[in-house]
């Protein structure tokens, strides 16, 4: 055959293509066949990115078994990521070390209406319609109970701060389970300022049952998959007008027992 050369197109699809490998129908494996996220890791100078496996938590309690993330950002104690906000009296946020490869575990509160906010302050990203670049997210998570639990797991602020309202999103794009129903679907949400979109992917959230939903906006549209699989796109309320959205997860309690929500990991990557 000679020697051949592999270009750095061909090179990077072949990357994105062993990222994704079989598609894994119940998500409890991270095969994902329809969704290729860039290898932006070892592409700097093309994209930029956000992974957070739920291995590491502060320095102060890095030794200790199910560590609490409570800590804020840039403790001198820790280098921890998250700025953490706990809304209610028994809600709880820390690592899981029953499950393998790293999860993060949030028990919500006892009380209707308890909310729980992470974001990671110092990790922005931006879509400007005027100069549009691509951007890929995926999450993996479970709740024990979805029909009386709310979830959040994506990029989200308020005009470029933290956002701490999980029913109304001021500026984010990510996934979002509505609660209180007996189906409860898996959505994509997209929000400007007050104004939301949710986009259905005709997938209920099996309670305790792993799921990845991964989105990608390519510009234009804001397209999600789940398990590998393209569900639907929207071009509505993506905000792209280039405020700095910050890596969220928020869940709330809709009932009067606590319930659990476990992140194995959220990734971001988005050209430069």
């Amino acid at each position: 055959m000679g020697n051949r050369r592999i270009g750095r197109k061909r090179l990077e699809s072949v990357l994105k293509q062993l990222d994704g490998t079989t598609a894994n129908t119940d998500g409890s494996r991270a095969g994902q066949a329809g969704f290729q996220m860039p290898p932006w890791q070892i592409m700097p100078s093309k994209y930029f990115g956000f992974f957070d496996d739920f291995l590491y938590s502060p320095a102060s309690l890095v030794d200790n078994a199910d560590a609490a993330l409570t800590d804020d950002v840039g403790d001198a104690a820790g280098g921890n990521i998250w700025r953490t906000s706990i809304g209610g009296s028994s809600d709880a946020i820390t690592l899981d070390n029953s499950a393998a490869g790293g999860v993060l575990k949030i028990l919500t509160g006892t009380s209707d209406n308890d909310k729980t906010y992470m974001t990671a302050l110092n990790h922005g990203f931006a879509m400007d319609a005027s100069s549009s670049r691509k951007l890929w997210m995926s999450c993996r998570f479970k709740t024990d109970d979805a029909s009386v639990t709310g979830a959040f797991i994506g990029l989200a602020s308020a005009n470029g701060t933290e956002e701490t309202d999980i029913d109304n999103l001021e500026d984010a794009i990510g996934a979002y389970v509505l609660d209180g129903a007996a189906s409860v679907d898996i959505t994509m949400l997209t929000a400007v300022g007050d104004s939301e979109t949710t986009t259905s992917t005709s997938t209920n959230l099996v309670d305790a049952t792993y799921v990845t939903v991964s989105i990608y906006f390519d510009g234009t549209s804001a397209n999600v998959y789940v398990n590998g699989t393209k569900k639907s796109s929207t071009t509505s309320n993506i905000p792209n007008d280039g405020t700095i959205l910050f890596p969220a997860i928020h869940t709330a309690s809709r009932s009067a027992a606590a319930r659990t929500v476990n992140v194995d990991y959220l990734m971001i990557c988005q050209e430069r």
